[in-house]
């Protein structure tokens, strides 16, 4: 740098050279006459020393300029250094906070992956676990509804088995009673025919003793017959019927006086059942058809159950069905069922009526079935008046005592209590099928025919025979 100014001044030194100057003389005066050509020399000379003063002093100025120039430029080029390092300086701070911050990034979103990861794999063991838990739920309630099943039709099985012992065990009593009725109205006929075959023969014997007492006393002492006839000969013996006739009393003998037969009381009729509002048993049993069709038009599936079921009574307004199928006795107490049986009621008789159903054996049921109709198709029993006058016939003696009448029966026991009765939206479908093909196919003695029952006690009972 110190060298820049020579060399700048060297350099104007050689673009303008300068004549050389003679020393000035000390003190010595200027002459007082110059030449011109001196003149004009000292004007050159003093021009290229103004030149050279000029040109040393724009070298100066030159140098001052550009030592200036150099110390800006230093002073620039040490700013220029200085920002550069601050710059730079502030490059690596930030290089080294971007290093610190992308580090820590690293580092957060590092730690972000772990936490998502561990997010990820808590959440899958959670999922894995919910769906291991249902998968048990699912297993359990499975086995549960299995097991259900199970022992519902475990259920239904048992109760089967159940229906059909008890059907089996009605029907072993029913054969068991009809048998033993049977065998009791074999033994009561056969007594009867046997008391009355007795009876005809001592009747035949005292009428003939009769007789031959009567033409041995007409022999003896004939007397005319008068206006005020009286025949001192007894009647004979009036044919009796062994179901009507008091028993003799020993001893007693026919009156000697003829008088004209006086008839015979008819039998008192048995007392009807008390009817409500003029409603009586009789008239329910014989539209028991009717009752069943309104049923059917309410519920398909209750009429059927009905088919096996038979009025027995009507008391304080409440009918009684009897029904020889305990299962199906719960099914027609239950309230739907009783709503059904009262609308139909009120639809045939016009009267509000209650309605409850019981269990009887299948025998008590068709017993019950045919009572009715025996009572109605029975004719009145036969009485007899005395013979006509033109064959008299001897005194008899007293007559055997008729048989006793039987026993009535006594009521049957009622049965067990028939289970809670159910809903009957409550019934499954399979369990309402079961139902009505059970009330279809009823044992047989259930559902004897009334008008047969009838008949048969005729022929048991009275001795009838049907007309050929």
């Amino acid at each position: 740098a110190p060298a820049g100014p020579a060399v700048a001044a060297g350099a104007g030194a050689a673009s303008a050279p300068v004549a050389p100057v003679s020393a000035p003389v000390g003190d010595e005066p200027p002459p007082k006459y110059v030449r011109p050509s001196q003149r004009k020399a000292a004007e050159d000379a003093e021009a290229e020393r103004k030149a050279a003063e000029s040109a040393e002093s724009e070298q100066a100025e030159s140098d001052q300029v550009q030592a200036e120039h150099l110390a800006a430029e230093r002073e620039a080029a040490q700013a220029q250094r200085a920002e550069a390092e601050r710059v730079e300086a502030q490059r690596l701070e930030a290089e080294r906070v971007e290093t610190e911050r992308l580090a820590a990034e690293r580092v957060a979103a590092e730690q972000a992956e772990t936490d998502r990861v561990a997010a990820e794999k808590a959440e899958a063991d959670r999922a894995a676990a919910e769906r291991a838990q249902a998968e048990r739920a699912e297993a359990d309630r499975v086995a549960a509804e299995r097991a259900e099943a199970e022992r519902q039709e475990a259920d239904r099985a048992e109760a089967e088995r159940k229906a059909a012992a008890e059907r089996q065990e009605a029907e072993r009593q029913a054969r068991a009673e009809k048998e033993a009725a049977d065998k009791e109205a074999a033994d009561k006929a056969a007594a009867e025919k046997a008391a009355a075959d007795k009876a005809a023969a001592e009747k035949e014997a005292a009428e003939k003793a009769a007789a031959a007492k009567v033409a041995a006393a007409e022999q003896a002492v004939p007397e005319p017959i008068s206006a005020d006839f009286d025949d001192d000969i007894p009647l004979p013996e009036e044919p009796f019927d062994e179901y009507e006739a008091p028993p003799d009393e020993p001893g007693l003998r026919a009156s000697p006086r003829k008088a004209e037969p006086k008839p015979q009381a008819e039998p008192e009729p048995e007392p009807e059942p008390e009817a409500e509002a003029g409603l009586g048993l009789d008239s329910v049993q014989k539209r028991f058809q009717e009752l069943r069709s309104a049923v059917r038009e309410r519920s398909k599936s209750l009429e059927p159950m009905l088919s096996a079921a038979v009025v027995t009574d009507l008391q304080d307004g409440v009918v009684v069905l009897a029904h020889p199928v305990e299962v199906l006795v719960g099914r027609l107490s239950a309230p739907h069922a009783v709503t059904i049986l009262r609308e139909a009621l009120l639809e045939v008789f016009g009267t509000e009526l209650d309605v409850r159903t019981v269990h009887q054996s299948a025998a008590a049921v068709a017993s019950a079935a045919s009572a009715p109709a025996a009572k109605r198709s029975a004719p009145k029993k036969q009485t007899f008046s005395r013979p006509s006058r033109s064959q008299p016939k001897p005194e008899s003696g007293a007559g055997e005592p008729s048989a006793p009448a039987p026993a009535p029966e006594p009521d049957p026991e009622p049965g067990p209590e028939p289970e809670p009765p159910r809903a009957d939206e409550d019934i499954p479908d399979d369990e309402r099928a079961e139902m009505v093909a059970d009330a279809h196919n009823a044992t047989p003695d259930a559902r004897i025919d009334p008008d047969k029952m009838a008949l048969e006690l005729l022929q048991t009972e009275l001795g009838a025979r049907p007309l050929e």
